[in-house]
């Protein structure tokens, strides 16, 4: 079940790995960079959303006003062995990478792409927390509620 408590716990797993990872990358000082859970859920396999990823965001995409731009994003960084996602998402999975072969680093990001996962950023929790997890994970697959799945970068073909 995606909770605060459970983010907060795989947070405490990655965070140190994740934010050395980004300064290597994109980021000046990732120190204060804002994490946020990837989430996946698709109503049809799943009982309940769950975790499978973390984005570490570089504070120079926020714009002046607070609103996130369109663009690269961050660093993801998937935290889960999948082995708890049901056989159809992971079949899911498998089609995509067989498909579009060497253009994903992290499948949290080729999910949240295809639009199988959101970002959980503080607006969405509050509405998660208020309306709940499923519901309102749910909204955001079908655009009703912003779960960031622009964030995703677009994939390279050659």
């Amino acid at each position: 079940m995606v909770s605060l408590s459970k983010y907060i716990e795989i947070l405490d797993k990655h965070e140190t790995k994740l934010r050395k990872i980004s300064n290597n990358e994109i980021f000046g000082d990732s120190q204060f960079a804002p994490i946020y859970p990837i989430v996946a859920y698709d109503s049809r396999f799943m009982n309940e959303p769950m975790i499978i990823g973390l984005i570490i965001v570089s504070h120079s995409f926020f714009t002046l006003k607070g609103e996130y731009p369109i663009g690269p994003m961050g660093v993801f960084h998937d935290v889960c062995g999948f082995a708890d996602l049901p056989d159809c998402m992971l079949e899911y999975i498998t089609y995509v990478n067989n498909m579009e072969e060497g253009y994903w680093t992290s499948v949290s990001e080729m999910l949240l792409y295809h639009n199988r996962a959101v970002v959980v950023d503080e607006r969405l929790f509050e509405k998660c927390e208020t309306n709940g997890w499923c519901l309102t994970i749910y909204e955001s697959l079908c655009r009703k509620v912003d779960g960031h799945q622009y964030w995703a970068n677009e994939p390279i073909i050659d």
